[in-house]
């Protein structure tokens, strides 16, 4: 036991415990400098992602036909909901764009929740319609979900949940 100490002592004495601090120390700034690094281009990943989710939306041709069967088919008398008794082939093909329209938002809701797409950067372009979209179909929704009670369920939560922190 006393060699140890003498050992010890002499190590500390001669100044041989610098380098190996010096590298623990430059390890723990080195990982410190990754982690930040990681974090900071997940979060510049994240931005991409919705900026991309946003361009895509405003610009695809595809998202532009949906979009359009959206807002022409909530305008009939019966609104959405005449769709959900779909007989026509025409009628049948536009509750599927109504749908597809509307698995964006859901696919939105659960990408937000998943940390893929930046909620606030998301919120701040597409608030007020996102929340104006799910009361448009609100009872669309309703009647889907007597089918599948699991439908849009992503896509009403982060509605319910902007609209209660505006309201606060």
């Amino acid at each position: 036991m006393t060699e140890t100490v003498t050992c010890f002592a002499e190590v500390i004495q001669n100044g041989q415990w610098i380098a190996p601090l010096a590298v623990l120390l430059s390890a723990a700034v080195g990982a410190s400098v990754a982690f930040w690094a990681i974090k900071s281009n997940r979060e510049i990943a994240r931005k991409r992602a919705t900026l991309d989710v946003i361009l895509k939306s405003e610009s695809d041709e595809y998202f532009e036909r949906i979009y359009t069967v959206f807002s022409s088919e909530k305008k009939r008398s019966q609104g959405l909901e005449a769709l959900l008794l779909a007989e026509t082939d025409g009628e049948t093909r536009a509750k599927l764009e109504v749908d597809n329209f509307l698995n964006h938002y859901e696919l939105v809701a659960i990408s937000i929740d998943q940390g893929i797409l930046d909620e606030s950067f998301y919120k701040k372009w597409m608030r007020s319609t996102y929340i104006s979209h799910y009361k448009e179909s609100v009872n669309y929704i309703k009647g889907i979900r007597k089918k599948n009670p699991r439908a849009f369920i992503a896509f009403q939560g982060l509605v319910e949940k902007w609209v209660e922190e505006d309201a606060k």
